[in-house]
């Protein structure tokens, strides 16, 4: 049995191109570690791994990746407001003097997958990307 969602979300993702490059420098941070590792016995991976991941390393940093955060999507679903749920009076001593508002009913998840279907990519100034 499947059960499909739908949650339109109207907020603003911010992206980054710096994962792959981030990635390939971690990559090969290890890699030197590793080699430091293996100069003094205490080594963990196979010179095959060591090579697959010099590879990974290699293809990644070449890569076009944007990466984004789905902010506000928890609270979506859970049928709150994604800036108002984070907006709480609380008193000197913790006590939440509010709570969020509910919107809508929570959809509950337990598991599955997530697709999206429409994107507007904008730039920098607020500007529609053809895609």
């Amino acid at each position: 049995m499947q059960t499909v969602y739908g949650v339109a979300s109207r907020e603003k993702l911010q992206f980054s191109k710096e994962c792959s490059r981030t990635l390939s420098s971690r990559i090969k941070a290890w890699l030197s570690e590793e080699d430091a590792r293996d100069a003094a016995g205490q080594g963990q991976a196979s010179e095959g791994v060591e090579a697959e991941l010099s590879a990974a390393a290699a293809a990644a940093e070449g890569l076009d990746v944007l990466v984004g955060t789905f902010h506000g999507l928890r609270e979506t679903l859970l049928g709150l407001h994604p800036v108002d749920a984070g907006r709480a009076l609380i008193q000197p001593d913790g006590t939440p003097l509010s709570k969020p508002v509910q919107q809508a009913l929570p959809q509950l998840l337990a598991g599955g997958q997530a697709k999206v279907r429409r994107l507007r990519v904008l730039d920098a100034f607020d500007v529609l990307v053809d895609t």
